[in-house]
């Protein structure tokens, strides 16, 4: 059961009025709020409201109405901050907050309002649930220079955990055509075979940092998204030679995205998200293959460039696989941790 919302915290400076999440009709406010942080620190991907509300509706363990502040200035919301708890697979409980304080907020003290108010939102949650084993862990994340959260979440005893890079390949013009070994088909899957892919990318990532336990993760997270085109996951499948009867398994896959329309001067990016292959598969160039086979996929759609998200320390050696594949890093974000125990207690 969720607690009842922790009270918002008492607004004297700056003008801004605090109250909890109203519902979907915050959505709006939300998204330009944090287009406008997005864009002042130079990170490609946008949000879009449509994509959003497909979030809120399908969270886990967060009930925004409860777990969500929202932050107005003259009826305009210029900030927000939410809580979402996260069994990993690494053995941790996460306490994930989703900080937003568009630039002309900055310096007024409204981040660091933001920031106590979600760590004692995930102490009064924690306190109602079943007690833990798991090591329990605050954690945000700062959009590559947001230099205003960085100063915060270091000033409250945050310590930098990770860092992934977005990047960009600025054209699609002249990608080279994708080859994978004679046993391997590209295709995009059939209906049928989306719970087969989606078992796929839930085995290949349960290695990677941050990956939550999979009774924590819905595939209609995916196949759901308001932006998903089943022509835009590539797929390699691979049949057993020594079992030609059965159904070919995803070996590796990878989907795209389109950014929502951007006007006529700004022509739609492609997103690349969730490359995977399985661990018995890899060394093949499948990875690469199926990158290379979206992004004329992508061209195609109407995009005229491609960007992704790639966590730095990644083991397999992601970073290396996108540079061939002709992206270069734009911007740096990164994520930080403290322990849960040493979370804002007061107001």
């Amino acid at each position: 059961m969720t607690p009842a919302g922790t009270t918002p915290p008492p607004a004297p400076f700056g003008g801004f009025t605090f109250r909890r999440w109203a519902g979907f009709e915050d959505i709006a406010g939300m998204v330009a709020a944090n287009n406008r942080l997005r864009q002042h620190v130079g990170v490609l991907e946008p949000v879009d409201e449509a994509g959003m509300g497909h979030r809120y509706a399908t969270l886990v363990n967060s009930e925004p109405r409860a777990d969500c502040l929202v932050a107005e200035r003259e009826g305009e919301i210029v900030g927000y901050g939410r809580i979402e708890w996260q069994d990993w697979l690494s053995g941790e409980r996460i306490w994930d907050l989703t900080l937003v304080a568009e630039p002309s907020t900055w310096g007024t003290g409204l981040a660091e309002a933001i920031v106590a108010w979600c760590e004692r939102r995930c102490l009064d949650v924690a306190a109602a649930l079943p007690p833990t084993e798991r090591e329990e862990r605050l954690l945000a994340f700062e959009l590559g220079g947001n230099e205003e959260l960085t100063r915060v979440l270091h000033g409250m005893g945050y310590r930098e955990v990770r860092r992934f890079a977005e990047m960009l390949r600025d054209s699609l013009d002249g990608v080279e055509s994708p080859a994978v070994p004679s046993d391997y088909e590209l295709r995009s899957p059939e209906e049928h075979e989306l719970p087969a892919v989606w078992t796929s990318l839930i085995e290949a990532f349960a290695e990677h940092w941050g990956e939550r336990t999979a009774e924590e993760q819905d595939p209609v997270t995916w196949w759901g998204d308001p932006r998903f085109r089943r022509d835009l996951v590539v797929v390699a499948w691979w049949r057993d030679p020594a079992d030609p009867g059965a159904p070919p398994i995803p070996a590796a896959a990878v989907t795209g995205y389109l950014d929502a329309d951007r006007g006529p001067e700004h022509p739609p990016r492609g997103l690349v998200e969730s490359v995977l292959t399985l661990p018995e598969h890899r060394r093949q160039g499948l990875a690469e293959a199926t990158i290379l086979e979206l992004l004329g996929r992508l061209q195609r759609a109407g995009a005229t460039s491609a960007y992704l998200d790639v966590d730095t320390s990644n083991a397999t050696g992601a970073l290396r696989l996108y540079e061939r594949c002709g992206f270069r890093t734009t911007t740096v974000s990164r994520a930080y941790a403290r322990p849960l125990a040493a979370a804002t207690r007061t107001p």
